[in-house]
């Protein structure tokens, strides 16, 4: 895309050049994607534009899963069912098999969080403090 030829929300958009150039793949003038979350054949996305939680398996389509605020996501590396969601209000979510954003019981409160391995979630409360988990989020 030329910097022209873009509409005010990109939607999903990819480079395979380093970021030369970009192709728009779906949703270019509708959504707005302020996180996105791969999973496997997976892509978890946070269109702000419109304030829904959407997951796509081809980049083309996109169905909705839930309308709440996000700051961040991430998956567990183990099953690309369990998604955890850090809202507005540092809340953390979890949406599971049922596709139900529930609270995670004994959380802190948390704006950013990462999941790099199935023993490994860490996440930072807004004001700065690193939080660690390492059976899911169950204990922090």
């Amino acid at each position: 895309l030329r910097e022209t030829d873009q509409p005010v929300h990109l939607g999903l958009i990819e480079s395979t050049d380093a970021a030369k150039t970009w192709e728009g793949l779906s949703l270019q003038g509708e959504a707005d994607f302020h996180a996105l979350e791969p999973a496997g054949d997976r892509l978890y996305g946070y269109d702000s534009n419109n304030g829904v939680l959407k997951i796509t398996r081809d980049k083309q389509r996109w169905a909705d899963l839930a309308r709440v605020g996000v700051t961040d996501l991430a998956v567990n590396p183990d099953d690309p069912d369990d998604l955890l969601v850090t809202d507005s209000r540092a809340a953390v979510l979890r949406l599971g098999e049922t596709q139900e954003l529930r609270a995670v019981p004994a959380s802190p409160r948390l704006a950013f969080v990462d999941w790099p391995s199935r023993d490994l979630l860490v996440g930072v409360a807004p004001e700065g403090t690193v939080h660690r988990s390492s059976d899911a989020g169950g204990s922090w």
